[in-house]
């Protein structure tokens, strides 16, 4: 698979029962600086059968529980890895569910997940 972000939160890529591999961005968010993109900002990841691949939005990090803590991109690492094992449309669902169970109040972003099983 050829990745290449911009300014996105890390993809991951997660074989159930592994740990989720983050996948960084290189470039910054485009249109913001005159120099966003890096000259290396794709590049090539082996993929193997079974693998997951779990794309989203900040809508999904950048939420916060009643105490004012964000559940962050570790915190998505944790759910992602916690449901790997689920098939891959439940696996969906109880990311969403967790989410909306850590956030207090209703959703302030967008929110977008997909999930991609080789």
């Amino acid at each position: 698979m050829v990745f290449a972000g911009a300014g996105h939160p890390p993809a991951m890529i997660v074989q159930p029962g592994g740990e989720p591999r983050l996948l960084e961005s290189r470039s910054s968010v485009l249109g913001v600086l005159p120099d966003a993109v890096d000259g290396e900002s794709a590049f090539e990841v082996q993929l193997d059968a079974g693998d997951r691949i779990v794309l989203y939005t900040d809508g999904i990090t950048d939420v916060f529980d009643s105490k004012g803590k964000m559940l962050g991109v570790a915190g998505v690492q944790r759910l992602v890895r916690e449901t790997a094992m689920l098939p891959l449309d439940e696996m969906k669902k109880a990311i969403l569910d967790r989410v909306a169970e850590w956030r207090e109040g209703p959703p302030t972003d967008d929110i977008s997940l997909i999930l991609v099983e080789v």
